[in-house]
């Protein structure tokens, strides 16, 4: 992005730099990482209120859930 062509190319900055905290951080934020490889934005999406879990202790939860007839 060029903010140099502006008349004010500090504001516009500013402006932008605004714009991207409000409306794509928050995406950013929400997406899958390693420590938890759902993301937040997956949960939401689906509905579900799953923990947070890592992958080796994801699938040992699932295991003994599974186990015990519990739901996620």
């Amino acid at each position: 992005m060029r903010v140099d062509d502006s008349e004010h190319p500090a504001r516009e900055l500013r402006r932008m730099h605004g714009v991207f905290r409000e409306e794509v951080l928050p995406t950013i934020r929400g997406m899958p990482t390693r420590d938890d490889p759902m993301g937040e934005a997956a949960r939401q999406a689906l509905g579900t209120e799953m923990g947070r879990k890592t992958p080796s202790n994801a699938v040992n939860q699932q295991a003994s859930t599974m186990a015990t007839g519990e739901a996620l």
